[in-house]
């Protein structure tokens, strides 16, 4: 799993951070479960008004890691999205 971590994240850092606000929150998700991990994500914070600034997405065997770039605030709304989804959050 560090690598695939390893492959998303960077390929987020490489984007550089033209759309990164100051106070946006990284977030890094996965699932052992559920390959469309990102659309569920994309899908289900937008239905919370949140908006992405950036996305990255990495699957090994049956792992699956996103990396987001959220707004400040946002947390209620991961809350919400993270009760529905069961999926491991971690900000960084």
């Amino acid at each position: 799993m560090a690598e695939v971590v390893e492959r998303v994240v960077g390929a987020l850092e490489g984007r550089g951070d033209d759309g990164a606000t100051e106070g946006n929150a990284g977030l890094l998700l996965s699932s052992s479960r559920m390959p469309d991990l990102a659309s569920r994500l994309r899908r289900d914070l937008q239905a919370e008004g949140v908006v992405i600034s950036e996305m990255g997405k990495a699957s090994s065997g049956r792992q699956t890691v996103v990396t987001l770039r959220l707004p400040p605030g946002a947390k209620s709304a991961l809350e919400h999205v993270d009760a529905r989804l069961h999926v491991s959050i971690s900000l960084v």
